[in-house]
């Protein structure tokens, strides 16, 4: 079953015989599912310039559903889409700018259709566009700029964008540095189970940093973002385990949670499982498999100079690796 989210079409001068939002979205439904009658009718509406019509066959090409997946051809249905105001098209097409896929990589042009579709209230857009100005990509580095976009989109209850505020707030980028305040912007993205909110929150806990240091609170929110497939959280669990703190010391508990964490790749994980192999500390001692793990820590890049915080991990603009904001396959 295919679900999508339904946007409302542009004005145009087809309106008074445009088909409904509705008719299109069952043809996009059945078109998704292989129907070839609904999608012909569908791009019969998309040459009539329908902008609901334009942008659902792009998501159909971006995610191969009903049709072949090709970039190319999303990028050329989103930029008819978009030229007529079509917010979701604008914010598509500058992920596929961003991306590079089926068109020209250019971060100015991605930057130009999130502000044409910010401009029209796009949570998703907003963000996108507090992000390029947090990074000077496309557009010129401006902290002020992005704190502004972040506001703009947290006030929509977007849950990156509150995860980001709280991170400005921890570095003073763009607001005065006020750890308080990053506590407050953490807690509500990680109420909404963002897994970066939660990672940093748990940090924060660690450090003592805005709040008093707590070690009980600090592993429930690891255990929150581990429960959500987060690498960085497993590392971290498996470091409370081995030092005791927040739980009951464990070695063999702790290398369990290195190993989940090590098998997506977290460097610190590897160092971790290949100190304890060297030592034997909860799993047997093994010199042979201490140093395969020191090197794959190595070959991803560890640079051995003292534990450094994970504190924080921001979030960055979704790619169109299937744009499931608006395609959702269930």
């Amino acid at each position: 079953m295919v679900a999508i989210f339904v946007f409302a079409p542009a004005v145009s001068s087809h309106a008074a015989r445009a088909p409904s939002a509705g008719r299109i979205l069952a043809l996009a439904h059945k078109a998704a599912a292989g129907n070839q009658h609904a999608l012909h009718v569908l791009r019969d509406f998309a040459h009539s310039d329908n902008p609901t019509a334009d942008t659902i066959l792009g998501i159909l090409y971006v995610n191969g559903k009903g049709v072949p997946l090709d970039y190319a051809k999303a990028a050329y249905w989103y930029q008819k889409a978009a030229v007529q105001g079509n917010l979701v098209a604008e914010r598509f097409l500058g992920a596929l700018y961003a991306s590079g896929r089926g068109i020209p990589q250019s971060y100015t042009k991605a930057a130009a259709w999130w502000r044409k579709a910010a401009a029209q209230g796009d949570a998703h857009a907003e963000f996108d566009l507090a992000v390029m100005y947090d990074d000077g990509l496309g557009v010129r580095q401006d902290f002020l700029k992005a704190i502004y976009w972040y506001r703009k989109a947290a006030a929509q209850g977007y849950a990156n964008a509150e995860n980001n505020i709280a991170g400005a707030y921890a570095h003073g980028l763009g607001v005065p540095q006020d750890y308080a305040k990053a506590i407050y912007w953490e807690r509500k993205a990680a109420g909404q189970g963002c897994v970066n909110a939660e990672n940093n929150l748990a940090s924060l806990y660690t450090q003592g940093l805005g709040v008093p240091r707590n070690d009980i609170r600090a592993i429930y929110w690891y255990r929150k973002a581990a429960a959500q497939g987060s690498a960085a959280a497993e590392a971290s669990v498996g470091s409370f385990y081995a030092s005791g703190k927040g739980v009951s010391q464990s070695y063999t508990k702790a290398a369990a949670w290195w190993h989940k964490a090590a098998a997506q790749g977290d460097v610190q994980a590897e160092y971790d499982l290949g100190v304890r192999r060297a030592k034997g500390l909860g799993i047997s001692r093994n010199d042979i498999k201490a140093i395969y793990w020191y090197r794959k820590a190595a070959v991803g890049g560890l640079r051995r100079c003292g534990k450094q915080p994970r504190f924080p991990l921001r979030q960055r603009p979704r790619r169109p690796a299937g744009l499931r904001e608006s395609l959702l396959l269930v």
